[in-house]
């Protein structure tokens, strides 16, 4: 099992030798903040066109594994984090 280290701009995971880039680049201060250009974009795209971006949001995405399943919509998936 990789331990992540989540301290610098890039996600360092030990056991593995790999680093992945961080998807929230970090600013000055480390920090870590969403693309102003990011949110924008969506909440455009949700008052153009509602019903794109609701349809969006209310895609099913499943796990399979044997006989166990889990189905949710991708709100679902994102608010339980």
């Amino acid at each position: 099992m990789a331990v992540v280290d989540r301290s610098e701009s890039s996600t360092r995971t030990r056991g593995c030798g790999a680093t992945l880039p961080s998807p929230i680049p970090a600013d000055g201060d480390g920090e870590r903040r969403p693309s102003p250009r990011r949110t924008l974009s969506a909440l455009i795209w949700a008052n153009l066109d509602a019903s794109s971006y609701d349809s969006v949001w209310q895609t099913h995405l499943s796990i399979h594994v044997g006989q166990a399943a889990v189905s949710l919509d991708l709100r679902d998936w994102i608010n339980s984090g």
